[in-house]
């Protein structure tokens, strides 16, 4: 019986019972917004790997890895502060690098979270957010990497058990895609934003189990950086192009740490050549480059959301059936927007209409008033053009 418990797939099964099961409550059953039981709920379905993971320590391991296990929790020997300055700053330096970047391809770039507005007004109304903030970090690592990754890494490399890991602890996450008021709901399901948040879920575990690693396995530190993973995110808003951007960070991280450091993530500073400090370098200026790419790639989709969001607003202000837009992209092309009856596809002659009349629009503008060639070229790199249709 205790071989089958040491099994991690039977951790991982207990724990997705406990969490899918309290969050299969909250779908189905209807207990009232004003009540407080949904969100007591919640935080006991969030804290489902804490809870299955100090058991299976206490079925599975003797009383020595117990108390080892408690004293990985409580013991800050374990945390230099070149380790504690990368689980405090790493995620706060890859949100901001995110929203600079974004900003500099011409998006929102960054702004303060609504937690971060809230806390200046009234920092009391914010204590609640920073304790959940603090409080469902401490539970899931007391299971993830405090339990989890060890019995994991029994069988595989540091590297691979992370990405199990990882992948595992994405999924588990998904209940929370059906819960009214929750930030996965928020994304909906199969946006773009979703599928970011769940692919750098996966990404997350592979530097943070580094981080784990490399401080003698340490849960304290985890709870640390995942709470800032955590607060990071509730402090400084992104758009979806920045969320893009910044799970790119995320990756050329990974893949820096996996490169850098090999298969078990151990720095060994008494090993470590020129050659692995060339990887990481030269991954980390990858990661940079793609997030440099990324705006290219999902500058379409965050504008059409946004355009999609204005229509949606002047629908319900002036009372309009339906709507349909289109905006010509730097390169030509056309993207297309609609709200109500009103929608029509990409060959709609409406559509077809905004897109030569603003192309010569455009044209004659720019002749009107003198401007050069390459000045009509770098002004169709800065700026789109919009109509409205319908």
């Amino acid at each position: 019986m205790t071989s089958l418990l040491k099994s991690p797939w039977i951790y991982f099964l207990a724990t997705f019972l406990w969490t899918w099961s309290l969050c299969g409550l909250l779908i189905f059953s209807d207990m009232g917004e004003a009540s407080a039981l949904p969100f007591i709920i919640l935080i006991l379905a969030m804290m489902g790997p804490g809870f299955t993971g100090i058991g299976f320590t206490c079925l599975t391991r003797s009383k020595d890895e117990i108390r080892a296990y408690w004293q990985r929790v409580i013991d800050v020997r374990r945390l230099s502060m070149c380790w504690l300055a990368i689980a405090i700053g790493l995620p706060f330096a890859l949100q901001f690098m995110a929203g600079a970047i974004d900003g500099l391809a011409g998006g929102i770039g960054l702004r303060w979270g609504s937690a971060a507005s809230a806390f200046i007004t009234n920092p009391g109304s914010q204590v609640l957010t920073l304790c959940i903030i603090s409080l469902v970090p401490f539970f899931e690592e007391l299971g993830w990497r405090g339990y989890a990754q060890d019995v994991l890494q029994e069988k595989h490399s540091a590297l691979v058990a992370s990405l199990i890991l990882g992948v595992v602890w994405s999924l588990w996450h998904l209940p929370a895609s059906f819960i009214p008021g929750t930030y996965q709901a928020g994304l909906g399901i199969g946006t773009l934003g979703f599928w970011l948040h769940f692919a750098g879920i996966v990404v997350l575990s592979i530097v943070v189990s580094w981080i784990y690693i490399n401080t003698n396995r340490s849960i304290l530190i985890m709870v640390i950086i995942h709470a800032m993973v955590n607060l990071a995110g509730e402090l400084i808003q992104l758009s979806e192009l920045g969320e893009t951007i910044f799970t790119f960070c995320w990756v050329s991280a990974a893949l820096a740490i996996a490169l850098g450091f090999g298969k078990e993530m151990r720095v060994h500073p008494e090993k470590a050549g020129d050659f692995r400090r060339r990887h990481v370098a030269l991954l980390l200026l990858v990661g940079v480059c793609l997030s440099l790419t990324a705006p290219t790639a999902g500058q379409a989709q965050d504008l059409k959301t946004r355009i999609q969001t204005e229509l949606e607003n002047l629908c319900d202000q002036y009372g309009f059936p339906g709507a349909t837009a289109a905006c010509i992209l730097p390169d030509g092309t056309v993207e297309v927007a609609a709200t109500g009856p009103g929608r029509c596809g990409r060959d709609h002659p409406h559509v077809r209409r905004i897109a030569d009349v603003g192309g010569k629009y455009r044209q004659d503008v720019c002749q009107r008033d003198g401007v050069s060639p390459g000045a009509q070229r770098r002004a169709r790199s800065r700026r789109a053009h919009f109509d409205l249709a319908g």
